[in-house]
């Protein structure tokens, strides 16, 4: 039997019309924060990231940059609270991914930097930062009245789709065999009905198809080549990075979720944003500091908040998977978690559900350079993670 595993990202929500990017969030930020201080009764206006002085005959902006315009031209107008969001808000960020980035990158040289004492406020701008994004993303909860039947068919048939051992690595096709062999080979021949016999349905499903008596291993590995296993022999996870609950829309009654980030408002399953890359060399120099406040945010480190690794170990363990990427970028921030998975020796499939922007643009490749940075075992990276040939969009365009 294989495990499917649903691996969520932001791209996901993303291709529900959900507005979950960066630029999204931080532009919604400042227009919501600006309209409040123009239309403040009040001259000074406070707020948790900044406070400012108004002046009347100044024209409403609406934006961080005639914002910032507005505080130069008006000198001493402007204290800033949260100092790490006025930065980022400078930042041509494309994802999440960067904002990550960026949280490492300001650790990395506080740490190179030990007589600098900044290391707690950053960390706090960078609460204020989460705590603003959960109030967001709780806005943005989509309606599933209201969704479009175009792109919820064409995910639910990938998610849904038959296991083609086409899209089985080399190795796991030889590992599936194996076990199978090990299953049916005693009862090849025999005449005792089926169901007597100790097999999955997969086996069953086999064992049917090849039931005499002078067949072999070799024999049951060619078959399993061009073998396909049926949409009701497939057990389910998803496996969901994003803090939303998009996934429920797809979700059958004996299917598992699990939100290793967390989810919005659940303070049993807090979210988890901040850098996850043990692999790095320069994570490394960061954890013999022993500073603990350089790890307040290291995903590694949150994960133990919670029972969701655990119940992903106990997934990965439990017997051979496949994993399909829907919306998930598989960038350095998620690269110890990806690792972990990727390489375990259950693994026997990874296969791209690609952004398809026209005819002849997508971003297959671009996903399948980030898988291979999570790969140590470039031979395994080349095995498991099928072929452009063998994969899809996500959504196609219309």
């Amino acid at each position: 039997m294989i495990h499917r595993i649903i691996l969520i990202g932001n791209g996901f929500d993303r291709a529900h019309q959900m507005k979950t990017t960066y630029t999204q969030f931080i532009d919604s930020y400042w227009e919501e924060t600006l309209k409040s201080f123009w239309t403040s009764k009040n001259n000074n206006y406070s707020c948790n990231e900044f406070s400012v002085r108004k002046l009347s005959s100044q024209y409403p902006v609406t934006t961080y940059n005639e914002f910032i315009k507005y505080t130069k031209k008006n000198s001493g107008c402007l204290s800033v609270i949260n100092s790490l969001l006025f930065d980022l808000s400078k930042v041509n960020a494309e994802s999440w991914l960067d904002i990550e980035m960026n949280y490492y990158e300001r650790l990395k040289y506080y740490a190179k930097n030990k007589e600098n004492p900044d290391i707690e406020k950053l960390n706090q701008d960078f609460e204020g930062i989460k705590n603003l994004l959960e109030e967001y993303l709780t806005k943005q909860i989509i309606d599933k009245n209201q969704l479009d039947l175009f792109v919820t068919n064409n995910i639910q048939r990938a998610i849904r789709e038959e296991i083609n051992f086409k899209d089985i690595s080399e190795e796991g096709i030889n590992k599936i065999s194996n076990q199978t062999w090990h299953s049916i080979n005693g009862h090849i021949g025999y005449e005792r009905p089926i169901e007597d016999y100790t097999l999955t349905l997969f086996e069953k499903d086999v064992f049917n198809k090849i039931e005499y008596d002078d067949y072999d291993q070799k024999d049951l590995t060619n078959f399993l080549s061009s073998h396909i296993i049926q949409n009701d022999q497939i057990p389910l996870t998803f496996l969901t990075f994003n803090y939303t609950d998009t996934e429920t829309i797809y979700k059958h009654e004996y299917d598992d979720v699990i939100h290793i980030h967390g989810e919005l408002n659940n303070k049993s399953n807090p979210i988890i944003f901040g850098y996850g890359d043990e692999l790095d060399e320069d994570y490394r120099i960061i954890e013999k500091l022993n500073n603990n406040n350089l790890l307040d945010n290291i995903k590694s480190v949150d994960y133990s908040k919670t029972d969701n690794y655990k119940r992903l170990l106990n997934k990965l363990n439990s017997g051979f998977f496949q994993i399909y990427i829907m919306g998930h970028s598989c960038g350095n921030t998620d690269r110890t978690l990806l690792n972990t998975i990727f390489e375990h020796e259950n693994c026997v499939s990874v296969k791209i559900f690609y952004h398809q922007e026209s005819e002849n643009k997508d971003n297959y490749l671009d996903i399948y350079k980030n898988i291979s940075r999570n790969f140590n075992n470039k031979a395994k990276l080349r095995d498991r993670v099928v072929n452009k040939a063998f994969s899809i969009p996500l959504v196609p365009i219309k």
